[in-house]
């Protein structure tokens, strides 16, 4: 697997002067190991219940991790925007925090595997016309500005990478796999969330992979590879999803938002039935989320919905509703702090699709 080098768009000195200006203020990552949230946490009972909630959720987080049988899911939902946070979820994966990921596409790929690569997120402004920003190839990503010609270099490596695979059907995970194969090699930043989880054993499944710019690389590679090309297929993703809840004599999950990526989290259940496979319901389950129950446009799972289905089991619950870029900084610090990761063995859950 070689390196990628592709040609971008000409645009004139003054234009790319006027681009560096507005692209000057590079978003930073959180580093949870830099600070002790411990003590903030342990005070938070005597508040309001919403940070009392976060005190108990990391208890039952440590909890999960002290339970020697249980499988760890992380869901990452594509409502939870982890820029700024990237190291966070590395970090999860790097004190063994977690043992399977799901997450959505334009997290994973546009933000993890774009950062991965050597490339920036940066703080945006409302003062700057969206016109005046296409014309320098500058995309508006809700606060923060990304470079499309940057961009650009994600799609064509998607390609790159697919061009060079065996022509086969392949679950999400598999390519993710392949794309931190790929990121082991030429990361020009290193400990991203898909290269740590491809050197960690740990299972990266993304339902809506296509929908990300991992799209627009495997439709060019699509597109010019008619006699060998790759395929996607999110129902073997399915598949490897109930694999993963049969495998798992003790499972808790821990959900960032809520998407569709909470629901096929919590329909590991429904999916291990499905193929023969032995079914566990979850023993411990966290949502971190700021929607109040009440306040669903859209039906995806909370914690009761999940609990009336038989997905849950048992009283180890709690619903965090608070800003996931306030609480899971503050979660992450603690578990980190508490050194758990020091006793705690990796579950190398990768190797049961080998």
């Amino acid at each position: 697997m070689n390196p990628v080098a592709i040609t971008l768009p000409v645009i004139s000195t003054k234009k790319k002067m006027k681009k560096k200006e507005l692209l000057k203020k590079c978003i930073q990552n959180i580093d949870i190991t830099t600070f002790d949230s411990t003590k903030i946490l342990n005070g938070f009972h005597e508040h309001s219940d919403k940070l009392g909630n976060l005190k108990e959720a990391v208890d039952i987080y440590l909890k999960m991790l002290n339970d020697k049988n249980c499988n760890i899911i992380l869901a990452i939902s594509g409502n939870a925007n982890i820029t700024g946070d990237i190291k966070i979820y590395s970090d999860f994966i790097k004190y063994k925090l977690v043992d399977a990921i799901i997450i959505g596409g334009a997290n994973l790929i546009d933000i993890d595997f774009f950062e991965a690569l050597g490339f920036n997120y940066y703080k945006g402004s409302n003062h700057i016309s969206d016109s005046k920003l296409h014309e320098f190839y500058i995309n508006r990503c809700s606060e923060r500005f990304v470079d499309e010609d940057d961009l650009l270099i994600v799609d064509e490596t998607i390609k790159e990478i697919a061009d060079q695979l065996s022509p086969r059907t392949y679950s999400s995970r598999e390519l993710i796999s392949e794309f931190g194969k790929y990121l082991q090699l030429y990361a020009n930043k290193k400990d991203s969330i898909i290269q740590l989880a491809y050197e960690n054993c740990i299972p990266v499944f993304c339902p809506d992979l296509a929908l990300s710019r991992a799209g627009y690389g495997l439709l060019k590679h699509y597109h010019d590879n008619e006699n060998r090309r790759i395929c996607f297929d999110p129902l073997k993703d399915l598949s490897e999803l109930g694999d993963l809840n049969n495998i798992s004599s003790s499972i808790g999950i821990v959900s960032i938002g809520e998407d569709i990526i909470t629901n096929m989290a919590f329909n590991t259940v429904k999916y291990s039935e499905q193929v023969g496979g032995q079914v566990h319901t979850f023993k411990y389950s966290l949502l971190f989320s700021d929607i109040n129950s009440g306040d669903r446009t859209c039906h995806f799972s909370n914690l009761s919905e999940a609990h009336s289905k038989g997905f849950i089991k048992g009283k180890q619950k709690k619903h965090i509703c608070l800003d996931p870029k306030i609480s899971i900084p503050l979660l992450g610090s603690a578990l980190y702090h508490s050194r758990i990761y020091t006793s705690r063995k990796q579950r190398f859950l990768s190797r049961v699709y080998i």
